[in-house]
């Protein structure tokens, strides 16, 4: 595995280490114990030695599926064991280089920011999240591993490392922020929804962010999926219209149709509204740094997504 955009020289003057919180040893652990097994008592070694000994961030950060959810997961990682292996092995020592170069651009992210290295029991490659009540960061090696044993599980591209700045950028988003932090809570909790224009400005500014760090990658790799940015440009002032008109809008089916890879609609590419967020993101950036974006709230920042929407619906 290669880090083209962030293998830099090394400074003279190292960033402070990451704090990381590596769960993948338990995880081997329990794998090496496991096998063979039968599937009851494979489920019961998995809560024994994974589950139970990080029960806060499985029970806060992932949710525990019940066993025959997690029967089938471990049915479902197992051919992807080879490539799990792999990514353990090698994304500690690559990601301790993007964060390096994350922090001497944004110097003020908190060095203590957790991060998590854990199987998300296929939830997530990469999210931020509240645990205890503070922001960490966590990275699910078993669907990375799984998406590279089987390219087509998903319509996403799926390299871990273009993952990290962006959910950097997010834990940094929220710490300077207190209003998108505070809106990004509602992002993961059942049953409420701010309004859609946070989730807007939140993925596009972290896309451009990755994109900003990561010159030299696809705007397909920055959006995880070259689909999206194959399809989404000839939408764009269609998509710019749509948005616009639902900026406000605390509809969970809308938000689902525009973020995530389960919408239900056909006439757009999944996930448009990560291609839109990053082409406003984008035109904000003409005129204000990244740091100053990460500032904007309120009545200013809403104003200026609508501002910048409209003109994206006029273009050609």
């Amino acid at each position: 595995m290669i880090l083209p955009a962030l293998a830099l020289a090394a400074c003279a003057t190292r960033a402070p280490a990451p704090r990381v919180v590596d769960l993948m040893p338990d995880f081997w652990r329990f794998w090496e114990l496991a096998e063979g097994r039968e599937p009851a008592r494979r489920v019961a070694l998995l809560k024994e030695i994974v589950i139970d000994p990080h029960r806060p961030f499985y029970g806060e950060v992932v949710g525990v599926p019940d066993d025959e959810r997690l029967a089938a997961y471990l049915e479902r990682i197992a051919p992807a064991i080879p490539e799990l292996r792999e990514m353990s092995r090698d994304f500690p020592p690559l990601f301790a280089q993007a964060w390096d170069q994350f922090r001497r651009t944004f110097p003020n992210l908190d060095p203590q920011l957790p991060i998590y290295f854990a199987p998300s029991l296929f939830t997530s490659n990469g999210q931020v999240r509240y645990l205890g009540g503070r922001p960490i960061v966590m990275f699910g090696l078993d669907v990375s591993a799984y998406l590279k044993h089987d390219p087509t599980a998903l319509p996403a591209l799926d390299d871990p490392l273009l993952s990290v700045p962006h959910e950097l950028f997010h834990a940094y988003h929220w710490q300077v922020n207190s209003e998108v932090a505070e809106a990004a809570r509602s992002f993961f909790t059942p049953g409420t929804t701010s309004p859609l224009y946070f989730d807007l400005w939140s993925e596009g500014l972290a896309a451009l962010a990755s994109h900003r760090l990561q010159p030299s990658a696809s705007l397909g790799a920055v959006l995880s999926s070259e689909v999206l940015a194959r399809e989404a440009p000839p939408l764009g002032p269609r998509l710019a219209r749509e948005l616009r008109s639902r900026l406000v809008s605390t509809d969970a089916d809308e938000v689902r149709d525009y973020f995530f890879l389960s919408s239900e609609r056909t006439d757009i590419p999944r996930r448009s509204a990560y291609y839109i967020g990053y082409r406003v993101a984008a035109e904000l950036a003409s005129s204000r740094t990244l740091d100053e974006l990460a500032l904007l709230q309120g009545a200013e920042l809403l104003e200026a997504i609508d501002r910048t929407l409209q003109g994206l619906a006029l273009e050609p």
